[in-house]
């Protein structure tokens, strides 16, 4: 004899089921809603996204160790860097951060701060993994970095990011709310989060 394993079922347990299936915020009868598919690639980027500083200060600390720079480092980031791209393929970015790393340097007293000033406007495409800027404009844009060892404050030249960042491939994955980005000639990594 074959019995239905469903009519086995308690009530509470059939009715759980029935619950588990239905969307909350239909009406009886009604098809439920499919959840939103997860945006990848090109149609990720459109949107407003926010970079994690902190993350890329504990990237730079670590580089810097390994590099010689100092020991000892820790870094840390205030301030925001945001950008935004558009379907159209136009980004616009704002940065307004600082980071600092404090350590040691051969048993001195270390610190390194990072000032990053300005904006940039530009063209974007984004092809496979890899993504490019291009028609990058940044007049204002600027990073100053000052060094402080021992109480000896030198302020390095400032570096302009116009020429630098036309071209140049940037490994990218848009997965949904989070973007990541690798310029081929860098060795931090950027997370970005969508507002």
């Amino acid at each position: 004899m074959t019995v239905n394993k469903l009519l086995m079922l308690p009530v509470p347990a059939m009715l759980l089921l029935a619950l588990a299936a239905c969307d909350p915020g239909s009406t009886p009868g009604s098809t439920p809603t499919a959840a939103a598919p997860v945006l990848t690639g090109a149609r990720c980027l459109p949107g407003e996204w926010t970079a994690d500083l902190d993350d890329l200060a504990t990237q730079m600390a670590a580089y810097f160790e390994e590099k010689g720079t100092g020991q000892d480092l820790v870094g840390t980031a205030t301030g925001i860097e945001h950008a935004k791209f558009t379907a159209d393929r136009k980004a616009t970015a704002t940065d307004n951060a600082t980071l600092v790393f404090t350590g040691t340097r051969n048993g001195s007293p270390l610190t390194i701060t990072t000032v990053r000033a300005g904006g940039f406007t530009s063209d974007w495409t984004l092809t496979g993994h890899t993504f490019m800027f291009s028609n990058f404009s940044a007049p204002n844009y600027s990073i100053t970095t000052t060094v402080d060892i021992n109480g000896t404050s030198t302020t390095l030249p400032t570096s302009q990011t116009e020429a630098a960042r036309d071209n140049v491939a940037i490994t990218t994955t848009c997965t949904g709310d989070v973007l990541v980005q690798k310029p081929e000639d860098s060795p931090f990594t950027t997370t970005w989060h969508r507002d």
